[in-house]
Parts: structure tokens; C-alpha cells; sequence
């Protein structure tokens, strides 16, 4: 059911985009349009936002079905949860990672930790930075959180039997997709608020839009035309981050079993607990470099 959702949009609006066409082939339209989006970008834009709820759906569907990848899900959440009920904890963050860099081992583990995030992929070819650069977003660059989070997992990761190695390469990616999920759900709202503010701009383009076409000058109108498929774009962006893109990470962890018990070592029972308590979120934290 929830993998054959996702193609009802594909199906559906190509037809109506037939048929509205052809209509409007023998019957031309007479009063002026709202915007310069042609009728194909309008049917774009009113599809786009339908078929990625569906992507969504579908992927939440099975990741909640997949009780490792599930427990990831309830992980990040926890954190979110946490980051929001606890204004502290995000400063205990930010205080680590700058007591790191004051001695050669928290410098050390800083460059250990980067090499997690970066492996070889951001000092590669510009394909390599550019594919590193879209499964980071923007608003998940916090090194902090990323750094808190990673280094949580790394004292669970060490305490397993046989695990006392740090990483290897075929694990590297791994790492770096889970805490970047992580890092990205509890930073979500940077991307709501992104969103919000495209819009307002966006309503705000069309009566500006409008003034522009009526003054019949050139200059003006062509690039309000730009500026409004431009904030589209970040309109249509931040609702995919929203919804299929919040899974784009979680789908791609191959050892999805090592990072569902590295996660629950961190937050203990991720089934009924919302939050974690606030004196205990400092004090492991700061607990690593003491």
C-alpha cells in the first residue's frame, strides 16, 4: 500500500495537465495571469508537494516497519525533544567542543571526529564536494551538536566487546550518516522557519510582480520573474527537507543493527522516554574529557 502511494501524483497530474491543456488550446485564456509561471511549472509546483508527501509516507512507513532503523527514528526525536526542553544542553555542546580545542587531545579527537564527518569527500573532486555539500544541509552545520552527539556514540562504540579500534573506512560512512541525521532532525526547525520566510516573501513578490508588468518596463518585470521562481525553489526545497528528505540519511546506514544499539546506549529506551534529564545530558558530556 504505502509503496504504490507514491506514484498516484505521476499518474494523476500529467492527465490533468493534458486535458487542461487542450482546453485551453480551443478556449484561450482572457483575463491576466497571477504570476509569469508557465501552465507546466504551475502543474509542477501543485505536484511536487504531493509527491513528496507520498515519498515520505512511503519511507516513514518502512522505517518505522524496520525495528533498527525505527529506533533511530525515536533516537533523533529524543534529541530534538531534548535540545528543546533543555536550553542548557545545546551550550554544554558548545562549551565541549571548545574545551577540545584547548589541549593537543581534544584537538586530537576534533580531527578524529572531522575525519568521520569528511572522510576524503570534501577534499576531492568538485562532483565529490558537491554530493558532500547535499547530504549535509545547510541548516545541520552545527559541529558542536555533531561533535556531542558523535562522541556520545564513540564511548558506547568502545565499550562493546572487540570494538576497541577506532573506526575503519567501510564504517566511516556510516558514522557520518547517522549523526548527521541525528544532528539534521534536532536542528529541523532552521529549515521550518526557512520555509516560512520564503513564503511571506514569496506572497509579497506577486502584487510587486504585478506593478512591475502594468509599468510595461522591461527591467523590472523580467526580473521579478527570476526572484519568484527563485524563493519557488526554496519554498519547494525546505517542504521536501520536511518530508522525504528527513529520510534521505536513515535509508542509507548499511549496519543499521551497530548504530540501533549505539543509539539506545545513549538514550536508553527509546519506546516511552521523551527527554533526556537535564543534569545527566551535561555531566556525560563533559564526562569524556575530564
Amino acid at each position: 500500500m504505502a509503496q504504490s502511494v507514491k506514484y498516484i501524483p505521476v499518474s494523476v497530474f500529467p492527465v490533468v495537465y493534458v486535458v487542461h491543456s487542450l482546453y485551453r488550446r480551443y478556449k484561450p485564456r482572457k483575463l491576466p495571469t497571477l504570476t509569469s509561471l508557465t501552465m507546466l511549472e504551475l502543474y509542477v509546483v501543485a505536484a511536487t508537494p504531493v509527491l513528496v508527501r507520498c515519498l515520505g509516507f512511503a519511507d516513514a512507513v518502512d522505517i518505522i516497519r524496520d525495528k533498527d532503523r525505527g529506533t533511530i527514528l525515536y533516537a533523533a526525536g529524543r534529541l530534538r525533544n531534548a535540545l528543546k526542553l533543555d536550553p542548557n544542553l545545546r551550550q554544554s555542546f558548545k562549551n565541549l567542543d571548545a574545551t577540545m580545542s584547548q589541549s593537543p587531545a581534544g584537538r586530537e579527537e576534533q580531527a578524529r571526529l572531522k575525519w568521520l564527518r569528511e572522510g576524503d569527500d570534501r577534499s576531492g573532486n568538485i562532483i565529490q564536494r558537491v554530493v558532500w555539500w547535499y547530504r549535509h544541509p545547510l541548516w545541520s552545520h552545527d559541529q558542536s551538536i555533531w561533535n556531542g552527539m558523535a562522541m556520545l556514540m564513540l564511548e558506547e562504540y568502545k565499550q562493546k566487546a572487540g570494538d576497541t579500534q577506532p573506526p575503519v573506512e567501510t564504517l566511516r560512512r556510516d558514522w557520518d550518516l547517522c549523526v548527521t541525521y541525528l544532528t539534521t532532525v534536532a536542528l529541523f526547525s532552521r529549515v521550518e522557519k526557512w520555509g516560512e520566510k520564503a513564503k511571506k516573501l514569496l506572497a509579497a513578490s506577486i502584487p510587486a510582480a504585478w506593478l512591475a508588468r502594468f509599468s510595461g518596463r522591461p527591467l523590472l518585470y523580467l526580473p521579478m520573474g527570476g526572484v519568484q521562481r527563485l524563493l519557488l525553489g526554496v519554498v519547494l526545497y525546505a517542504d521536501w527537507a520536511s518530508n522525504a528528505g528527513l529520510f534521505l540519511h536513515i535509508k542509507r546506514i548499511r549496519d543499521k543493527t551497530t548504530f540501533a544499539h549505539l543509539v539506545t546506549g545513549v538514550f536508553g529506551d527509546l519506546k516511552f522516554k521523551e527527554t533526556v534529564p537535564t543534569d545527566e545530558s551535561s555531566e556525560m558530556l563533559f564526562e569524556l574529557f575530564e
